[in-house]
């Protein structure tokens, strides 16, 4: 983007750096969505090739597993062969997956497109970033980056309904082949409006060395395992919820997309409240709150399905998860803030590294989920309430760790 600096006039310049950056957030958006879009299908998954409960969950949790991969493979991936190009490659991988999983016919081979389209997938999300922040001016960055984040919150918001809906009318091959679509229409938007950029040549050993100094940081593993542990909650709600709304409460997958949304409204709700917090008090106390809210939303589910035995409503089902994503949504930024600036130099490096940690946590909780599906509401509240207890410990230690974020 600084190359377009050079451009007749300022009209021109603006109107090329708002085209390069919708073309970025749309390749995000997209990336983020295939993450949740293809949940209401995986009753239907189940049924249509006769698999456990616990299995249906690898297409949920290996895809994770290569996601969180892919977000430390794909940054040193850019720094050497161009982010540009880097990106690009992301999203081939993705469309591609996608149809393999449409065309599948063995479960194993379904499971194998979604992992590479999850791998594809992370390219997006972490380089889209690198490229805002390498070619913005430092006081532009933040408002670019906004936009990023806002396409990454609102399309997966409505990707499960979007979901649902193509399940109903195509079944859930229809999924794969709209994520598909989409992947060839973020290309397109990254090829038509990304100009290139020159590939850093940096050594993986550098970025190794910077993860062990960050790993030996003792608030740092307190907020990585904080953000974790709410990674971790919020997949096993999505990996637990489809079963019981649909399977259990006789939702249509349509109707189960709709409500999810709601998730996404109180995570941004939440955001909303953490940044006005943020401006009265520290980091670790922001955090902190987030967390006793958090734990607040999980004690509640777990008293819920221990006096009811069995769901009544959707309202049981989700008012426990619109809570802890409310305090998630409330002590995150905060979180990644103290995280970013603990070690001079290695910013992006620890957003990597607690990214990851979020992501493997959550393969880990929905695998669990999906292991521990019996029918009734105990298991993903169990889950739910294990994840919140870390979350708040965590959050105790970091806070205790500092003196101020």
């Amino acid at each position: 983007m600084k190359a377009a600096a050079g451009q007749d006039g300022r009209g021109d310049t603006a109107e090329l750096r708002r085209r390069v950056i919708g073309g970025l957030a749309l390749a995000t958006a997209v990336a983020a969505a295939n993450m949740q879009m293809f949940l209401p299908a995986l009753p239907e998954l189940q049924a249509a090739f006769a698999v456990s409960a616990a299995t249906v969950q690898l297409a949920v949790s290996l895809p994770l597993m290569c996601f969180a991969a892919g977000l430390l493979v794909w940054g040193l991936v850019g720094d050497r062969l161009g982010r540009r190009g880097a990106l690009l490659g992301g999203m081939a991988l993705l469309g591609a997956g996608n149809i393999a999983a449409a065309l599948a016919e063995d479960f194993s081979v379904l499971v194998a497109g979604r992992m590479m389209a999850a791998a594809g997938g992370a390219a997006a999300l972490i380089l889209a970033r690198a490229l805002v922040s390498d070619g913005e001016a430092p006081h532009r960055v933040p408002q670019a980056l906004a936009v990023l984040s806002a396409a990454h919150v609102a399309l997966p918001m409505m990707a499960p309904l979007a979901g649902g809906l193509l399940v109903e009318g195509w079944h859930w091959q229809g999924v794969f082949w709209a994520m598909a679509a989409a992947a060839c229409l973020g290309a397109a938007a990254v090829a038509g409006t990304v100009p290139r950029d020159a590939a850093a040549h940096l050594r993986a050993a550098s970025a190794v060395a910077g993860w062990a100094c960050l790993l030996a940081h003792r608030r740092f593993m307190a907020l990585a395992v904080f953000l974790a542990a709410g990674g971790a909650a919020y997949f096993a709600f999505l990996a637990g919820a489809p079963a019981l709304a649909i399977g259990v409460l006789g939702l249509s997958p349509a109707a189960y997309g709709s409500l999810l949304p709601m998730v996404g409204v109180a995570f941004l709700s939440g955001i909303l409240l953490g940044a006005r917090l943020s401006r009265r008090w520290d980091g670790g106390r922001v955090v902190l709150t987030g967390a006793v809210i958090v734990a607040a939303g999980a004690v509640g589910g777990l008293a819920l399905s221990a006096f009811s035995g069995t769901w009544v409503s959707p309202a049981a089902l989700f008012g426990p998860m619109l809570v802890m994503a409310l305090g998630s949504g409330t002590a995150v930024n905060a979180a990644h803030a103290v995280i970013m600036a603990l070690v001079p130099g290695m910013a992006t490096s620890a957003a990597g590294l607690a990214a990851f940690a979020q992501i493997v946590a959550g393969a880990a909780a929905a695998q669990s989920v999906g292991l521990l599906h019996d029918g009734t509401p105990q298991p993903l509240m169990a889950v739910l309430a294990l994840c919140a207890t870390v979350a708040l410990l965590a959050a105790i230690r970091a806070r205790r760790g500092s003196g101020s974020a």
